[in-house]
């Protein structure tokens, strides 16, 4: 039987890792952020330049994945939700107003990428929903992006 010796580097990291996740909820706005801060710098090809990633850079990935996993759930599932609502024959624009409380007047009109820097600029912004659940700062920092008077 082989034995896998871990890099110290990487038995630090995962320490610190866990350190923060007993802080934070697993849905909480901190979890998501870190993993969306990481989803920015892999849009902004941060990693490309290295052709052989260490292991943190893996972890990135992981995270970054997260975070563009579950923006795109909760925005298309805004979507399916408006889509099913015109389905049945109500007016797209009075479908879409019934949604701005939760999510602002955004769905179908921005791309994942700009939904993750939207909820980051958000967060850094307002530090005191770090606590919160993330899909409600999400949110907040689309209404505030994308208000449903047409005020930008």
């Amino acid at each position: 039987m082989r034995c896998l010796a871990l890099p110290a580097a990487t038995l630090l990291a995962l320490a610190a890792s866990s350190a923060v996740a007993a802080d934070y909820p697993l849905y909480s706005t901190k979890r998501v952020f870190d993993q969306c801060i990481q989803a920015e710098k892999f849009f902004d090809d941060a990693y490309s330049a290295s052709e052989q990633w260490p292991p943190a850079v893996w972890s990135a990935r992981v995270d970054a994945q997260g975070c563009v996993a579950r923006i795109t759930g909760l925005s298309e599932g805004f979507a399916a939700a408006i889509g099913s609502i015109v389905a049945s024959g109500v007016d797209k624009n009075l479908a879409a107003s019934s949604f701005p409380a939760q999510f602002g007047c955004v769905v179908g009109g921005s791309t994942t990428e700009m939904q993750v820097r939207i909820f980051v600029q958000y967060v850094k912004r307002h530090p005191e929903f770090l606590h919160d659940l993330w899909s409600i700062t999400f949110s907040k920092a689309m209404q505030e992006k994308f208000p449903c008077d047409g005020r930008q």
